[in-house]
């Protein structure tokens, strides 16, 4: 594992330990939250397991958290006037970029749907 890799897990697991303390949450109770197991969460805090989209959603969702909040390093784990413009910016770009991503996907699928019905109209009979 790389220097990168390993600093991200060692930040995200210090993140999920900040929120859990500042919502008061337990291991046992973010895990039930978030619908996971309490050794994936463990092992995810003591950064021997990575997550995926799906679970790294579902951790962020239970502190009203974007998911990116969990991998940017924090001093305390909540914004600082200094970070604010900076979490604003950020979280506006993410905005973009979905909708961005929603448009290439709708273009895609439309295209997709295209082929198929040409093919099936010129598709012997």
């Amino acid at each position: 594992m790389s220097r990168a890799e390993n600093d991200l897990r060692r930040t995200l697991a210090q993140n999920i330990r900040k929120f859990r303390s500042v919502h008061h949450i337990t291991q046992e109770k973010l895990a039930e939250r978030a619908g996971i197991s309490l050794p994936y969460l463990a092992d995810i805090e003591y950064c021997k397991s990575w997550v995926s989209d799906k679970t790294l959603n579902k951790l962020a969702s239970v502190f009203n958290k974007e998911p990116y909040q969990l991998l940017v390093p924090s001093n305390t784990g909540e914004e600082t006037e200094e970070e604010a413009p900076f979490q604003s910016e950020l979280t506006a770009l993410v905005a973009a970029k979905k909708i961005e991503l929603r448009a290439l996907v709708d273009n895609c699928m439309t295209s997709l749907a295209l082929d198929l019905v040409k093919t099936v109209k010129d598709a012997p009979r």
